[in-house]
């Protein structure tokens, strides 16, 4: 019997091996996970950190190179955003490589106006990285048309840091201005191509135009319009209601209530508040909201009621002092002084404060975003009294201010070109910024070609791009915006200045921020790993199995046959 029952074992193995069925169960599946190399970094250490990523994750995905659209996610190890497009619908791991061995000081990006009225510093805005450089001093140099006009020290006081340096440029030269700024290299730094970077700045072809507007005379208002009109920059034109139906004005006038004159208007002075209608108060609104305008408010005394109540940026505390008393300037505003003033209360206060109370150490002169433009208030009540004291620079103060506000308010048609300093051949692209009423807008060269610019993503923007010629020097490009009155603007780009231009690439980070994962360095990964197991789980799928594929099946095979035949050898059985 025993015999029969291995003989018959062994024959239903090799019957079930011959047919070969297959069956389906709900098993366990590893998902799928693309590991993808960034280009231009160092191979040797981003191989490393794939490598690591292979060794600790096979046991739970099944890892393959590249992102691909089937996987459950992507881990990207590289130094930038990657060119390659992301499928949107997996998560997105990043490792992001150091680009520079450290030390190393780069000048990620600069900014400054793309025109510069005639007596004007250019505010130039740099942004410069370090990696590497704690404790370490860096110097930063300005120059404009290669004379040097500033200078700035700093200390790193992280191992990686970012430092946004504020200069001012002084005009020197023929325009256009080549304004450049390079970061001198630190010991044992071995990038160097990166330390410096330059911007072009075009003369504006006028002067910063400030209307002055009171309801009623106002001494601090009054003032503060006499120290532009002192100053060649500034063109200056006022209306000033001294009495009902009676009004003072100078240069070019312009009603307030005609917002379609704000045009040719960079920023407006506002005096005698507690009788601005509500009419001026909605132009205001409008000039500071819709076209990206400046707006001072000069008010003499408190605004109990009315509706310019509604332009105070916070609520107001009065202070009263004994005596005139310095207030505390932002370096390098010049120093006023005040005895009566207006204190924006700090738990409602945002925005950029130029002034602020010595004791309480409130905000007396502030800047504040209002819609696309900016609202500067003053609570500096009677500093005109003391503008002759020794020390005090009432006038420059308000012209610097008065300057900033201006040159801040965009034109009508702006057009800006990047990089402004190419080389020969190299893909340019133009932005214009249209405001007010949509038109038609077309470009042209200095050359004769003409630029295709196409609506961009946000009103009134248009985007076009072009080869820079290949003829070296200053050209220009300009863009004309149809209708009743023309509207025009005009970019300036210099060819073949042998300046660098920053072209800021988007950070890898932005990648696992905008596909739901997360960014480390190489020093970190443990933390990848547990995130991606966390919200990359294994499913639960059919799968389809053939069981007598096994190997394993030649032991009972092999068992029963050897039984068999040992049970019937010892019966004497061949």
């Amino acid at each position: 019997m025993i015999e029969r029952l291995l003989r018959g074992s062994a024959i239903v193995i090799a019957v079930a091996a011959g047919i070969d069925p297959a069956l389906t169960v709900s098993g366990r599946v590893r998902p799928r996970v693309g590991i993808a190399v960034g280009a231009d970094v160092d191979r040797a250490q981003a191989n490393g950190v794939r490598d690591r990523l292979v060794q600790d994750l096979r046991a739970d995905f099944d890892v393959i190179d590249g992102v691909d659209a089937g996987a459950a996610g992507a881990v990207i190890v590289a130094d930038r955003y990657p060119d390659v497009a992301l499928p949107p619908q997996i998560p997105v791991f990043t490792v992001t490589l150091p680009s520079v061995r450290p030390p190393n000081v780069s000048v990620a990006a600069i900014r400054a106006p793309a025109q510069a009225p005639p007596h004007t510093a250019i505010p130039v805005e740099a942004d410069v990285d370090a990696v590497g450089a704690q404790g370490l001093p860096s110097t930063l140099t300005l120059t404009v048309n290669g004379v040097e006009v500033g200078r700035v020290v700093h200390t790193w006081h992280t191992n990686r840091e970012r430092w946004r340096a504020a200069l001012d440029a002084v005009p020197v030269g023929d325009p256009p201005f080549v304004v450049r700024v390079k970061a001198e290299p630190l010991s044992g730094e071995r990038t160097t191509s990166d330390n410096a970077a330059g911007v072009l700045v075009a003369a504006a072809d006028h002067a910063l135009r400030v209307l002055a507007y009171e309801r009623r005379p106002s001494w601090a208002a009054t003032f503060v319009r006499r120290a532009l009109e002192a100053d060649a920059r500034f063109v200056v034109s006022g209306v000033d209601e001294v009495s009902r139906g009676v009004a003072v004005r100078a240069g070019a006038p312009l009603p307030l209530a005609d917002t379609s004159k704000f045009d040719t208007v960079d920023a407006i002075l506002v005096g005698g508040l507690e009788q601005l209608t509500a009419a001026d108060v909605i132009a205001l609104e409008r000039f500071m909201r819709e076209r990206g305008g400046s707006v001072a408010l000069l008010p003499d005394g408190q605004v109990e009621a009315g509706p310019a109540r509604d332009l105070m940026p916070a609520p107001l505390s009065p202070v009263v002092v004994d005596a005139h008393a310095p207030l505390v300037m932002k370096a390098p505003l010049p120093r006023i002084d005040a005895s009566e003033m207006l204190v924006l209360r700090g738990d409602a206060f945002d925005g950029d404060a130029l002034a602020r109370a010595s004791g309480s150490n409130g905000p007396v002169i502030a800047v504040v975003p209002h819609g696309d433009g900016r609202l500067l208030f003053s609570g500096a009540l009677d500093a005109w009294r003391s503008r002759a004291e020794h020390g005090v620079e009432f006038d420059r103060f308000w012209q610097s201010a008065i300057a900033a506000l201006a040159l801040a308010t965009p034109p009508l048609l702006e057009v800006s070109v990047a990089p402004s300093l190419p080389a020969a051949g190299d893909r340019v692209r133009v932005v214009a910024h249209l405001r007010g009423v949509p038109r038609a807008v077309s470009a042209t060269l200095d050359t004769g070609e003409v630029v295709r610019l196409w609506p961009g993503a946000s009103a009134g923007v248009f985007t076009g791009s072009f080869a820079a010629p290949r003829g070296g020097g200053v050209h220009t490009i300009d863009v004309a915006a149809e209708g009743t009155p023309p509207i025009s603007g005009r970019g300036t780009f210099l060819v073949g200045a042998g300046v660098r231009t920053p072209s800021p690439a988007a950070p890898l980070s932005l990648a696992a921020a905008s596909h739901g994962g997360v960014d480390v360095d190489v020093a970190d990964l443990p933390a990848l790993e547990r995130d991606l197991r966390a919200k990359i789980a294994p499913t639960s799928a059919p799968i389809r199995r053939r069981p007598m594929r096994s190997p394993w099946w030649l032991l009972p095979f092999a068992g029963c046959l050897s039984g068999e035949w040992w049970l019937r050898r010892r019966r004497g059985r061949r």
